[in-house]
């Protein structure tokens, strides 16, 4: 299952076009959305106005004209809102948004220039919650392409692309469809006469349609994508942005804002305030010597599953953490680092539970409930020195009602969430992943899972010997069993086997 580029319902192509249209599968392009507001100046903030793309839970891609005259200083008063999730522009279930700050490119150029850099990032009051609806996904966007020359033909020349939007299908008759409408067409070199007189800025700015110029998009479509497929995902390489003359006219083509151009820009407005890159160069942490003569376990890990994976392979031998064994970079990159106070100071782990969600120990961050902004995430590290990190606040924490601290040397529920400012972006960031929580079915016993013997693993940056304060600078990691809970080394420390278990060795000599 892929993070970006992938509806609910599989996609299927027909020989039309938007304008004249050709219905879409519901809910097979779940990235796209529709943009709401009184564009017509009637008074209905619900009108259709534009499309756009989901980036991430928070942000929304679509065209700068779509959006330039709204007044920037007062967003939310204008009832802006984008819809997600739809087929259908009337259906009942909606997720709807508001948009509380726009970005509009700085050197954008309306009409009199031909639309040059016609793109905005719409930021939403309030995140999509993606992971827990199906119906809408992220936009896959293609990756930084460095050479000027190799932007300029991607898309390359003859290219089938397929553009989406709830345009209008009869300009003359002013019909605009209720329902997501398709259509295939191809990229058209910049050089061929009918893109060469409808195109104004080849570098940030392509062709697309039929080269007698019959197919392609209208007033409806503006903002929202088109897309190429990649083996097995739809990447969007562009936005819908201009129309010459009108919406079919023969001798011109539909021109669509060239995403390759602008993939700093998009990443630079999206991680505003959540990445850190601190003043010096990456480094690579090399692991540990590995002892062969002990049993050394590869674990290739399948990347397409939606959790549970770190960009490189684990690799685990019978060593400790108390003692331990460096993880190998970014095996592990679901766990992230929790820093307390000024400075941030490491003090637990956690994993990455979902974009905006954190999950760890009730007993790390009970104290901060009332001040969470004293807690910062770190993610995509494994020395936690290292100068590229994933830096996120925690704006509110969510610990278990019945928790018992240690004050009691219970901790009974010693579970906590934490949602943080602003959530993770997955699909561009492979240093980054989500943790697998599995759910426990009968006949299965809660308190017999994980069952007697199973093996695990533990990780983390603690201390690396008991008598020492000193936290290890590289991600450590054990494999150790889980151990029956009645087995006296097990019963003696446990204070409740329907919340918590034990592992380790049986000789007590590995744990965390």
């Amino acid at each position: 299952m892929r993070d970006c580029g992938c509806g609910y319902q599989n996609v299927q192509l027909a020989a039309s076009r938007i304008v004249g249209g050709n219905e879409a599968i519901p809910y097979s392009w779940s990235m796209i959305v529709s943009i709401r507001y009184n564009c017509n100046f009637d008074g209905n903030v619900t009108a259709h106005c534009c499309g756009g793309t989901i980036l991430n839970d928070y942000y929304i891609l679509t065209a700068a004209h779509c959006v330039e005259q709204i007044d920037q200083s007062s967003v939310l008063s204008q009832n802006i809102t984008i819809a997600a999730g739809i087929h259908n522009l009337s259906e009942n279930n909606q997720t709807i948004r508001r948009v509380d700050q726009i970005f509009i490119h700085s050197e954008y150029a309306g009409q009199p220039q031909l639309f040059k850099n016609d793109i905005a990032i719409l930021h939403l009051d309030k995140p999509l919650n993606l992971d827990i609806n199906p119906f809408i996904t992220r936009t896959c966007i293609p990756p930084r392409i460095n050479s000027s020359e190799d932007i300029i033909e991607y898309p390359s020349n003859g290219s089938m692309l397929v553009t989406i939007g709830w345009g209008m299908t009869d300009q003359l008759g002013n019909v605009q469809p209720q329902v997501l409408q398709q259509v295939s067409i191809y990229a058209i070199h910049h050089n061929y006469s009918t893109c060469k007189r409808s195109i104004g800025h080849i570098n940030v700015q392509f062709c697309g349609g039929l080269f007698d110029g019959r197919k392609g998009i209208c007033f409806g479509d503006f903002g929202g994508p088109i897309f190429k497929w990649l083996d097995d995902h739809w990447q969007q390489v562009g936005i819908s942005s201009y129309v010459m003359n009108d919406c079919t006219s023969v001798g011109y083509q539909s021109v669509f804002t060239r995403l390759a151009s602008f993939y700093d820009w998009i990443e630079g407005i999206v991680n505003q305030r959540n990445i850190t890159t601190l003043p010096s160069s990456k480094t690579t942490t090399t692991p540990t010597a590995i002892n062969t003569t002990k049993s050394s376990d590869f674990f290739p890990c399948n990347r397409s599953a939606p959790c549970g994976c770190g960009y490189n392979d684990v690799l685990l031998t019978p060593l400790r953490i108390i003692g331990g064994e460096d993880a190998i970079e970014h095996s592990w990159s679901m766990a992230v680092s929790l820093r307390f106070g000024t400075p941030k100071v490491h003090g637990c782990g956690g994993t990455i539970l979902s974009a905006s969600y954190i999950l760890t120990a009730a007993h790390c961050v009970w104290e901060y409930v009332e001040s969470p902004n004293m807690v910062t995430v770190a993610a995509g590290v494994t020395n936690r020195s290292d100068p590229i990190v994933y830096e996120r606040s925690v704006s509110r924490i969510y610990v278990h009602p019945n928790y018992t601290h240690f004050f009691f040397n219970e901790f009974l529920n010693d579970i906590a969430l934490l949602y943080i400012d602003h959530p993770f972006i997955f699909h561009n960031h492979d240093m980054l992943s989500k943790t697998c929580v599995h759910h426990v079915d009968p006949p299965i016993s809660i308190s017999q899972y994980p069952k007697n013997g199973t093996r695990l693993a533990v990780i983390g940056w603690g201390r690396m010997t008991s008598e020492s304060s000193e936290l290890a600078d590289n991600l450590q990691q054990v494999q150790v069993y889980a151990m029956d809970n009645h087995d006296p080394a097990c019963f003696e420390s446990i204070n409740d086997v329907d919340m918590q278990f034990c592992a380790g060795l049986y000789e007590g000599e590995k744990g965390p």
